[in-house]
């Protein structure tokens, strides 16, 4: 899930037609393809075709997939024309999340520091992983991964826009030749 240029937050993807009827087959970014059904409309956009607002008029989802038909979408011909297409929503139609608990694209840019080493590094992607998230940061000596759990995630501070770890014991020798 990611934020684009225009504000709006990539929630997945179309990735082929499915039936005769002009329904597509669709990706989540998340782990919540059920977020679809409180969804009235879909900003489309790809490569090919300018972004454009589409009305949700069905959604079926199910335990490996989630089938959407769109307004303007009447044919197998047309829902491949759509295919490949990012869906995004407005950030606000996001879910209120509990305490603790944070979207990614909210701390990608946040500083890394340690209790006693002070500033590692800048947080540059958050990788989705069956097991856990992890965490990439950018340090001055390359890039360091850490798993996203309590173990290693002391802290998280939106307000001053920092992440405090516990790394693993040698985690930050990145300068040992």
């Amino acid at each position: 899930m990611g934020v684009g240029n225009n504000g709006l937050i990539e929630i997945g993807e179309i990735t082929r037609a499915h039936g005769i009827r002009g329904e597509v087959k669709v990706i989540s970014y998340s782990n919540q393809p059920e977020r679809f059904q409180s969804l009235r409309s879909l900003y489309l956009s790809s490569e090919t075709h300018p972004g454009v607002w589409k009305r949700i008029l069905k959604c079926q989802v199910g335990a490996k997939q989630t089938i959407l038909l769109l307004e303007g979408l009447h044919s197998r011909d047309d829902a491949e024309q759509v295919r490949g297409s990012v869906l995004s929503i407005r950030k606000s139609e996001l879910p209120v999340l509990p305490e603790g608990s944070y979207y990614i694209q909210d701390l990608i840019g946040f500083d890394v520091l340690t209790s006693d080493k002070g500033r590692i590094g800048t947080l540059q992607d958050v990788l989705d992983f069956p097991a856990q998230d992890v965490y990439v940061i950018q340090t001055e000596n390359g890039e360091i991964m850490i798993p996203g759990v309590k173990e290693f995630i002391e802290k998280v501070d939106p307000s001053e826009r920092k992440i405090t770890i516990k790394p693993i014991d040698g985690l930050l020798d990145l300068n040992a030749d």
